[in-house]
């Protein structure tokens, strides 16, 4: 496949000149196929990106042109649906970031492997967010969604205050239970004032359930409009261990 520059693709049509059967080859080659070169658009999709070859190759980027070699390749997986990202190096790539399709996943959980360390300014749990009144009563965190029968784990940080009141209180736990049994918390509170101001947190098993409700609190009565917020996240993704 002879692939031409402009200069010299506009020198084989010139006035006067008889262009030959090789030069509408390379005129042919040198243009894009959305078939042969696996590259399609439509205002639906955008920019569409197909591999050519098993490999699934779909994007390489270089560090400079005329590099022998990419620095990077993205890669789909023609069998699975993965995307990968590889970094490369003298011809040899290794996979850093892949995100798995997980077409058979009941839970359609899309999963992230890192091969790397992860380095960020923070973290938010999104496996649950919400707001609880922070007056002194204990309230429901999950919802009957996520009352399922298995075994659980769950990580969970939580927050509330009054600003100029000098009443704060932060908690950080992991609590874990198995059809509702042996129900552990394990946490680690800090509160500022008094000893009251603090978050409690707790399991209520549900009645002819195999499962428990986990509950939230502060010890002591905070104002009309103070709110607990708290972020959760699963740490256990196989309640029924199939």
């Amino acid at each position: 496949m002879a692939k031409r520059n402009r200069e010299t693709l506009k020198n084989h049509f010139r006035q006067g000149e008889k262009p030959t059967q090789q030069a509408f080859e390379d005129l042919i080659d040198s243009t894009l196929n959305t078939l042969d070169d696996g590259f399609s658009g439509s205002p639906h999709i955008g920019m569409g990106l197909a591999p050519l070859t098993d490999r699934g190759v779909i994007i390489s980027a270089f560090r400079s042109p005329g590099d022998p070699y990419p620095a990077w390749e993205f890669m789909i997986d023609k069998n699975t649906g993965d995307l990968c990202v590889r970094r490369g190096e003298d011809g040899v790539s290794q996979p850093v970031f892949t995100m798995k399709y997980n077409k058979e996943d009941e839970d359609n959980n899309p999963e992230v492997i890192i091969n790397g360390m992860v380095r960020c300014q923070g973290i938010k749990r999104n496996y649950i967010t919400g707001e609880a009144p922070a007056d002194g009563k204990w309230h429901d965190i999950l919802d009957n969604q996520q009352l399922e029968e298995g075994c659980f784990a769950f990580d969970i940080i939580a927050g509330c205050g009054e600003r100029n009141k000098g009443r704060y209180a932060l908690l950080s736990a992991t609590a874990i239970h198995c059809f509702g049994s042996r129900r552990r918390i394990r946490k680690v509170r800090s509160n500022f004032g008094l000893r009251g101001n603090r978050i409690c947190l707790r399991w209520i098993k549900i009645k002819d359930r195999f499962t428990c409700q986990l509950q939230i609190k502060t010890a002591f009565r905070y104002g009309d409009d103070t709110m607990i917020r708290y972020q959760i996240a699963r740490l256990w993704d196989n309640p029924s261990m199939k």
